[in-house]
């Protein structure tokens, strides 16, 4: 299906100039899409994630997260941080929606496009640079000989409870917000291992080895993060034949380069 030519990147069209100058942060920063590009369109549990996702881990949108925990607590002094957690995930997007509605109340132009949400077209690259890391998807890297899949982010968000994630890229979505001029940002969609500690994740202090258990993935519906946010890593089996290490992976940061050299696109 034909999409976006390859190479294109954040760099090109005044419609990203403009995000900057407005400084929404999940549009600028610096990326290159690059491949075969495919148009397709959000299933609705897709669709409720991503939307969440970006909203809890754009900046510009945190005070109002404040602002919609606080009339919780008005509401119920007694309500604890798994009970907030449980509201944000399944009414803070509905009410954000509505809230942003009131000028006065969300000046910022750019921020109410985000709170309507994202475009149910999206666009999936296999390729993608990002933070001096070349990332491929899975199906993409599997008959390369160099293993461009693995994502780390560290655990944090809305939630006072956090681990360290690790996974294997699935989909490279580049999303669109409403309204001129067009607000892009990426989402990876990662198969996730189990990040419970000693379950499906350890750390050695010791010898600073992270393992994940290559059987164990997380139990609940959370693939996606931003681009933004990854970092590259690479998976090696255990480097022993004892047999409690079989089901263990070894986990390798990769370094990230200063400068990718990139095509130039004519």
């Amino acid at each position: 299906m034909q999409g976006w030519k390859a190479g294109m990147s954040n760099s090109q069209g005044g419609d990203v100039e403009d995000c900057v100058k407005m400084m929404i942060t999940i549009c600028r920063y610096t990326w290159r899409a690059h491949g075969c590009v495919k148009t397709r369109y959000l299933d609705d549990r897709e669709y409720i994630a991503i939307n969440n996702y970006v909203l809890f881990n754009c900046p510009e949108v945190a005070p109002y997260i404040e602002i919609f925990t606080d009339g919780l607590r008005e509401q119920n002094p007694f309500i604890n941080g798994a009970e907030i957690d449980k509201c944000l995930e399944s009414n803070f997007a509905t009410w954000f929606r509505h809230y942003a509605q009131d000028a006065s109340l969300v000046p910022n132009e750019f921020v109410q496009d985000l709170a309507s949400g994202p475009l149910r077209s999206i666009r999936s690259v296999p390729i993608y640079y990002v933070n001096g890391y070349k990332f491929h998807t899975r199906t993409y890297g599997a008959t390369k000989s160099t293993f461009n899949s693995g994502v780390y982010i560290k655990g944090s968000n809305y939630s006072e409870s956090s681990n360290d994630y690790f996974g294997m890229l699935d989909e490279i979505l580049i999303i669109e917000y409403p309204r001129f001029p067009i607000k892009r940002t990426t989402l990876f969609k990662c198969e996730w291992f189990d990040p419970t500690l000693n379950t499906g994740t350890r750390v050695h202090q010791r010898y600073n080895i992270v393992e994940v258990h290559r059987r164990k993935r997380l139990s609940v519906y959370e693939p996606f993060v931003l681009a933004m946010q990854a970092t590259q890593v690479y998976f090696c089996n255990y480097p022993s034949l004892r047999r409690d290490k079989v089901d263990w992976l070894v986990v390798s940061k990769i370094k990230a380069r200063a400068l990718v050299d990139l095509p130039q696109i004519p």
